[in-house]
């Protein structure tokens, strides 16, 4: 249930406001829910891991999909940071798309606005430049992979990808 505590920001803008999943302490359900009626747009805070995950259950993302329908709410799908896509080895690269299809495909029913995703790395130099290059094929690669209509479209009409870094 929506808090009332605090004022809401819906609307009041030209533009949608939005705020990330994790303001109070919790799950992503209750944070959604303190959330839904102050902004317009929720980034999905994931991540994955060997270790732990707070991707969504089937359940969850159901419950996810009622609050953005009842609130006209979207939702922003920030992907895990620890993928490396722009590796010097193509088997971690490879892994990182997968992790973040898992995540896409996942979120699928919400109809994410957009995916956040982030490379790593201060590097300079051809360095810098082999990453990028490595990094932008590996993307390539997770937009044409990924059954998301908006993915395939930004891919077909876009041979460069711009990154929210």
């Amino acid at each position: 249930m929506p808090s009332k505590g605090c004022g809401s920001l819906k609307k009041p803008f030209p533009f949608r406001l939005g705020t990330t999943s994790y303001i109070i302490p919790g799950e992503l359900l209750p944070n959604v829910n303190f959330l839904a009626d102050k902004v317009d747009d929720i980034e999905l805070v994931l991540f994955e891991s060997d270790e732990i995950t707070n991707l969504p259950d089937a359940a969850t993302v159901k419950a996810l999909k009622e609050a953005a329908d009842r609130f006209d709410l979207t939702y922003t799908v920030h992907l895990p940071l620890d993928t490396w896509m722009g590796h010097p080895e193509a088997s971690v690269r490879q892994q990182s798309v997968d992790k973040c299809l898992r995540v896409i495909e996942r979120t699928a029913p919400l109809s994410p606005f957009a995916y956040i995703i982030h490379f790593h790395g201060d590097q300079r130099g051809e360095t810098r430049r082999r990453t990028w290059r490595a990094g932008s094929r590996a993307i390539g690669v997770l937009w044409r992979g990924s059954s998301r209509p908006l993915m395939r479209r930004a891919c077909a009409w876009s041979s460069s990808i711009i990154l929210m870094i």
